[in-house]
């Protein structure tokens, strides 16, 4: 308690000096914007719950702390410093297992302040998922020879099981909810640019044999120094069935970079690059709709990442960073808009991509709906519009400037008021559709 109140003051002052000087250095990529961030501590384990409180391990107390970083509740203490590991919340966030490294434990806390207990002990875990309610997948070096394993804890009994014996370092790794399936970060400590995304089926976990590198698909290879995965699944429903998986590369002493994968494994875009060393994604969904993509809701789904500055062997400085997408806005207005004289109305479009173009689309205001529903764009990203997909036509396809401004005007004979609701589909300079814009109304 008393190392977390120090860091907790340390990291404030730091922050009252120079607020974002790490942050400031990060590039996202068109249609995402860079958001808060805060100092946290460069070893501290976290999740962050629904709530955007966190709990904190900082090897001596498991803490938790709120959005600002303030604590709400302490949860509980070790007798001396070990070398946070992960921390993984229950499913319906009543608790959190925390893991650590020094001694290979893995321990209950409460997040009711409930005394923590002993799950169990894995030497050298790393990381850790729920694989249903009463089991944990933990990856880790358990000889300390660079021989990752994939184990399953049996939260009742602290009895373990082999899944897969695999090769190089302890790796993150992250599993799809709908199919079991589960996508491990293989490390190759031998080869430069040999790092492997592994893909197991949920058939292979369950069937108690124990797994080699040669039972896994390879989704996607030659890969300088994985560093963390997750999947957004928000929508990876039975109707939609989309989902990306998303991997911090964080090669030793050089920028890192924030990837996203297709299903398939193609490698579709690079969201963001780091002079520091990237770690920790998490995802967050928020009241909208939306996945994380660029020029998705702005309310839907934010992406968080811990920032490290390389400073091997002490790193001091490290930061929560916060990524959100950005959609492209559209406005309305003009003498004529709701006039019953009639007269000129311009709709404008903000935030689109720089010298590129947008379809406005029109549709009947009256089968207009607050609530968007969300489709697959045949373009590869996910729609999601307020108009009724039918009837649902093209208005006019518009330049953009080099701000990713565009605007059009039309005449109100004045009857047309309240008529109609306006979307633009936003696309990029080779003419390829990447995501929609808010919607209007005449």
């Amino acid at each position: 308690m008393q190392r977390f109140a120090i860091l907790a003051s340390l990291t404030a002052a730091l922050a009252l000096v120079s607020p974002e000087s790490v942050h400031a250095q990060d590039v996202c990529a068109p249609g995402l914007a860079l958001g808060a961030a805060q100092p946290v501590g460069p070893f501290d384990a976290y999740a962050t719950l629904h709530d955007s409180t966190r709990v904190v391990s900082d090897g001596l107390s498991v803490d938790h702390v709120g959005a600002d970083g303030q604590l709400l509740l302490h949860l509980g203490s070790y007798p001396a410093y070990v070398f946070p590991s992960f921390v993984l919340l229950a499913p319906d966030e009543s608790f959190a297992l925390v893991g650590e490294s020094s001694t290979g434990g893995i321990e209950r806390f409460e997040l009711d302040g409930s005394p923590q207990s002993t799950v169990g002990g894995i030497a050298f875990n790393y990381d850790a998922l729920f694989e249903d309610a009463g089991h944990v997948l933990v990856s880790a070096d358990t000889s300390g020879t660079f021989q990752n394993q994939i184990l399953r804890l049996d939260l009742s009994n602290g009895a373990l099981t082999l899944v897969a014996q695999l090769s190089g370092p302890s790796g993150p790794f992250a599993r799809r909810a709908s199919s079991g399936e589960l996508f491990v970060g293989l490390v190759d400590l031998t080869l430069p640019d040999h790092d492997q995304v592994l893909r197991f089926e949920a058939s292979q976990l369950g069937s108690g044999a124990v797994l080699g590198v040669a039972d896994a698909q390879v989704f996607a290879s030659g890969l300088p120094n994985v560093a963390a995965l997750r999947i957004d699944e928000r929508y990876d429903s039975a109707g939609l069935g989309y989902w990306r998986v998303l991997l911090a590369i964080a090669p030793f002493g050089a920028p890192s970079t924030i990837a996203c994968f297709a299903a398939d494994g193609t490698r579709l875009a690079d969201l963001a690059t780091s002079p520091d060393s990237i770690s920790n994604l998490e995802l967050h969904s928020g009241p909208s709709a939306g996945c994380f993509a660029p020029w998705q809701p702005d309310a839907g789904e934010t992406l968080s990442y811990r920032g490290t500055t390389f400073c091997f062997p002490n790193c001091t400085n490290a930061e929560l960073r916060h990524i959100e997408p950005r959609r492209a806005q559209a406005s309305i207005g003009g003498p004529g808009l709701g006039n019953p004289l009639g007269g000129s109305v311009t709709l404008a479009l903000d935030g689109c991509v720089p010298n590129a173009s947008a379809w406005l689309l029109l549709g009947p205001q009256g089968l207009y709906s607050t609530s968007e529903a969300t489709r697959v764009h045949p373009d590869g990203f996910l729609w999601h519009s307020g108009l009724a997909w039918s009837p649902l036509r093209r208005l006019v396809l518009l330049p953009t400037d080099a701000l990713g401004h565009a605007s059009f005007t039309y005449q109100n004979p004045g009857s047309l008021n309240g008529t109609h609701a306006f979307q633009a589909l936003v696309r990029a300079a080779n003419g390829v559709t990447v995501g929609s814009s808010t919607s209007v109304l005449n």
